[in-house]
């Protein structure tokens, strides 16, 4: 057990027990801070393992890969280094507090001990990887959450820049009142007439998980902070909500015998007063010929919906940049906005200036 000593709090740091999903998943501390014997404040910390992708111009240690991608460090975020130093990403989540005070504390200590580690950027919430929880919501204002939402307290955004830390990325759920709407055809992209849309009814989507992974990796391998999964990894995350999913939810576009966009909807567990869906995830094949796939596909699900009894679907998660919000905003109204906070280890010295917290 490591201590990291601020009279009068102090941080402890234990071993995470073993992760019930997969060991990658686990955090590599549980971080306590204590007030003499009163717990206020934990969370978890991540430091090594899988990171957000991609970390640095060379490969892994720092060694030279000319293949590499630059760093997708998400909006406005920048890390000043030399070219060859690779960006390490500390990660703080499942976060609680009992009052400003022990949060600030919480966040400076924790990224000291992140610093220790070697990183030189820190996120957060962020429970080790953009596949876990990560995010934390603005408001509350529009109602309670829905299934799946992020549900760190809204405090926390307010304590992170208070710690040092400003907004890198900035996300939004969207809600859709009139699933039986039709986008004009006459301002529709075209999608190649071979293209073919069927629900999942009557198919083995185990089967075609191959397929989804390879489809999802390559469509939003370019968001900020995603981390590629290998293929076993992404089976056990997804197979869990498959089993939540109605089959006719689900919507596949082939071209030929080539899986080329997808949708997976659930049922929102926590809707009491109507049957609402959300749409977790829509991917589309990263080439242009398949630009007005979405359109087609979020219809095609909105519709089945309907069919099945919902009238409600919330569109999640979306990133301010990503083309799916200007597709889903065709369709529907703001519901939630949510902020990812990033700071800079490598400039801890300099007195932080206060971020603008606002939307847009």
């Amino acid at each position: 057990m490591a201590s990291f000593r601020s009279d009068p709090l102090h941080l402890q740091l234990t071993e995470p027990e073993e992760s019930p999903i997969h060991q990658r998943l686990a955090p590599q501390a549980v971080a306590s801070l204590w007030k003499g014997k009163t717990l206020v404040a934990c969370g978890s910390l991540w430091w090594d393992g899988p990171h957000p992708q991609p970390l640095s111009q060379g490969g892994e240690g720092g060694q030279k890969n000319p293949q590499s991608p630059s760093p997708n460090m998400g909006e406005g975020f920048r890390v000043r280094a030399k070219v060859a130093t690779p960006v390490q990403i500390g990660r703080l989540g499942e976060l609680e507090a009992t009052d400003t005070e022990a949060a600030v504390a919480f966040l400076g200590q924790a990224c000291e001990v992140l610093r220790q580690r070697g990183c030189n950027v820190a996120l957060g919430p962020m429970d080790g990887n953009t596949w876990q929880s990560y995010r934390c919501a603005l408001n509350w204002d529009n109602g309670p959450p829905f299934w799946g939402e992020p549900q760190t307290d809204p405090r926390w955004v307010d304590w992170f820049a208070q710690a040092g830390f400003a907004p890198v990325a900035k996300y939004g759920s969207r809600l859709c009142l009139d699933l039986t709407q039709t986008y004009p055809p006459r301002r529709r992209r075209q999608t190649p007439a071979s293209v073919q849309v069927q629900s999942a009814q009557g198919v083995a989507v185990e089967a075609l998980l191959p397929k989804i992974h390879a489809l999802v990796m390559a469509s939003f391998r370019c968001q900020p902070f995603f981390q590629p999964l290998p293929e076993d990894v992404f089976t056990q995350h997804l197979c869990p909500l498959l089993s939540q999913v109605d089959p006719a939810l689900i919507q596949l576009a082939w071209d030929q015998d080539r899986l080329v966009g997808v949708v997976l909807a659930l049922p929102d567990l926590l809707a009491t007063d109507v049957r609402r869906l959300i749409i977790k995830t829509l991917a589309i094949g990263p080439n242009r010929a398949y630009a007005g796939l979405g359109t087609t596909l979020l219809e095609a699900t909105h519709h089945a919906g309907f069919h099945q009894g919902y009238r409600q679907a919330i569109h999640a998660l979306m990133h301010c940049q990503n083309p799916s919000l200007n597709l889903s905003r065709r369709y529907s109204q703001p519901f939630r906005n949510y902020v990812l906070m990033g700071k800079n280890l490598s400039e801890t010295h300099k007195k932080p200036s206060r971020p603008e917290l606002g939307w847009g």
